[in-house]
C-alpha cells in the first residue's frame, strides 16, 4: 500500500466531513434565526439550544480541517520507527491476521477502504498508538501484536 495514496484518502475523508458538517452548520444557523426567541416566548429555549449545537458544529469543522492541515503536510517518505505519520502493518500472534494503521496527531478511529484493504487511523492518544510509538518491525506490541511493515 503506497503512503502517499493513504494519505490521499484520510484527507478526503476529513474533507468530506467537513463538506458535510458545513451543510448541517447552515442549515442550524437558519433554524435558529428562525425559532422564537426569549421576548416571543420564555418557556422555549430552541433558539439558545440551536446556537449552542452550531457552535459545537463550528469546532468540531476547526478540527477536522486541523487535521486535515496536518495529513497534508505529513511526508510520504517511510520511517524506520513508528511515529506520527507511519503507515504501519501489525500482525496478531495469536491468529495470525494483519491490520494496518495511520497513526496522526488526532483524528483515529476512522476505517478507509483502499484498493479492498481497510486502513484505520490512529489517533496519538490512543493506548495502542502509544504503545507502538518508536517500535520497529519484529518488535512485540503488547505481546499481541508484532509490527510487520512501517512506512
Amino acid at each position: 500500500m503506497e503512503k502517499k495514496k493513504v494519505i490521499d484518502a484520510v484527507i478526503k475523508v476529513f474533507m468530506e466531513k467537513i463538506n458535510s458538517l458545513n451543510s448541517a452548520l447552515e442549515d442550524t444557523r437558519d433554524r435558529a434565526r428562525d425559532a422564537p426567541g426569549h421576548n416571543v416566548s420564555h418557556s422555549d429555549t430552541s433558539k439558545f439550544q440551536l446556537s449552542n449545537l452550531a457552535l459545537g458544529i463550528e469546532k468540531q469543522i476547526m478540527e477536522y480541517k486541523e487535521i486535515a492541515d496536518q495529513l497534508k503536510n505529513l511526508s510520504p517518505r517511510p520511517t524506520i520507527k513508528i511515529s506520527v505519520g507511519s503507515l504501519f502493518t501489525l500482525n496478531n500472534i495469536e491468529n495470525d491476521k494483519e491490520k494496518i494503521f495511520i497513526m496522526l496527531y488526532q483524528g483515529g478511529g476512522e476505517k478507509i477502504i483502499i484498493d479492498d484493504i481497510e486502513i484505520t487511523t490512529l489517533s496519538i492518544a490512543a493506548p495502542i498508538a502509544q504503545a507502538c510509538l518508536n517500535k520497529e518491525i519484529g518488535d512485540e506490541v503488547n505481546n499481541t501484536f508484532e509490527v510487520v511493515e512501517i512506512q
